[in-house]
């Protein structure tokens, strides 16, 4: 029996499943870097206990037609330590382990943000009642991202009738808060870990929810990039 392992072109290739390395012709002396992803759990042996070392070999070469000997060299696999059984989880377990009031303020707080997307502000006095319940929702809920961010899809849907500089600002400083109110290392380290598509329904319910706050983080650093593309193009 063997397992055949996946090659990728660059470092995140095994984590994030992309980016696969394709064979090339390499002239003498030309280094090129690719990356080898660890088996998956489906394609390990069912014997195989945790602790095994499982050995093969790789070879640099398209097989010679004359059958000419290529030189390999070894690669080795340590097996990891199945996870520890434990009670099916889901969604709504997760959910019973917080209170009837911390759940009911979850849903009044995420309502406020919903129906913060919905107010319009294209009047004067309009926009003067966004921004005082922008700075209420902001001292009630502080570095909250879906909060920041909605704030600033609001300010990215107005129609940009005055000041296009003093506008671009306050895109940029919109942009900021979202981006300063995500915790970088939590989510380099949650991305980092291949997902198994195999895990409980609780752990599906945090990857959808880092993987929005992932999207949110992006889109700050991309309007904030057009913004000041922007402020620089009006000087």
């Amino acid at each position: 029996d063997f397992i055949r392992l996946s090659f990728y072109s660059q470092p995140d290739g095994p984590v994030m499943g992309n980016g696969s390395f394709k064979s090339s012709d390499l002239l003498p002396g030309t280094l090129e870097a690719f990356y080898v992803a660890p088996p998956t759990k489906d394609k390990l042996p069912k014997n195989c206990p945790a602790g095994s070392v499982l050995l093969g070999a790789i070879s640099y070469k398209k097989p010679s037609p004359k059958g000419k000997q290529i030189v390999s060299y070894q690669v080795s696999f340590v097996v990891p330590p199945t996870k520890v059984d434990e009670k099916p989880k889901d969604s709504s377990s997760s959910m019973c382990t917080k209170s009837v009031h911390e759940r009911l303020a979850e849903e009044v707080r995420d309502a406020k943000v919903s129906f913060l997307g919905s107010i319009k502000h294209g009047t004067e006095e309009e926009r003067c009642q966004w921004k005082e319940l922008t700075a209420s929702l902001k001292s009630e809920y502080p570095n909250y991202t879906p909060l920041l961010s909605k704030i600033m899809e609001c300010l990215l849907s107005e129609s940009v009738k005055d000041d296009k500089i003093i506008y671009n600002e306050e895109v940029i400083d919109a942009a900021n808060e979202v981006v300063d109110s995500v915790d970088k290392d939590e989510l380099l380290k949650f991305f980092s870990v291949n997902y198994d598509p195999e895990d409980d329904k609780a752990e599906a319910v945090q990857r959808k929810k880092m993987e929005a706050t992932r999207d949110q983080l992006v889109e700050a650093l991309y309007q904030k990039g057009l913004s000041l593309y922007e402020i620089d193009s009006l000087k």
